[in-house]
């Protein structure tokens, strides 16, 4: 592939800088620049990584491109789909969902602790955190949680196998808790 323009250069600087995957930052190179663009190799998109050797040779003018991008993507991490709860349930909920779906049950440990942090965020243990609530004020807010998800499940789910598995999972996340 040929050099980049000033401008491909700036994107994939900005896409660096922004925290993405070498294969994202291919894939948005392609999709950004439209049909006829080809996929650059990575090794010409990893001479515009600052965090890389191969992108510590970026001029002035680059690397200050990059440290500012940076900043500001780590200083407004709230427009971040993840920041948002709703986004983050969904994306767990769909995480559960195929794990319910492996065959044998292979699935059910790691969707018990899906469900657990689905539960968790719901009830805002994460904000707490960010809060400043003392770790007391946390343990008894998990309890609290703890036995509203318990509540939950026991009305909830039908299966006796998999409600016995799910509360055997959130007492064992209280004891963990307790002994934090």
């Amino acid at each position: 592939m040929a050099d980049f323009t000033e401008e491909q250069k700036r994107f994939v600087i900005k896409c660096w800088a922004e925290d993405m995957d070498p294969d994202d930052v291919a894939k948005e190179f392609v999709n950004y620049f439209g049909e006829g663009t080809e996929k650059p190799p990575s090794a010409q998109l990893a001479r515009y990584n600052f965090d890389y050797a191969a992108g510590k040779s970026l001029s002035p003018a680059h690397q200050k491109y990059f440290h500012e991008i940076r900043q500001q993507f780590r200083e407004n991490v709230d427009d971040l789909p993840a920041a948002n709860a709703a986004w983050r349930i969904r994306e767990l909920t769909t995480l559960y969902r195929r794990q319910k779906k492996k065959p044998n049950g292979t699935g059910d440990v790691i969707a018990q602790g899906l469900l657990k942090q689905i539960a968790q965020d719901k009830g805002g243990i994460f904000n707490q955190r960010v809060n400043g609530a003392s770790p007391g004020e946390v343990q008894e807010y998990l309890r609290e949680k703890f036995m509203s998800v318990r509540t939950v499940i026991e009305k909830v789910v039908t299966n006796s196998e998999e409600k016995t598995i799910v509360l055997a999972a959130i007492k064992k996340a209280e004891r963990v808790e307790e002994a934090g």
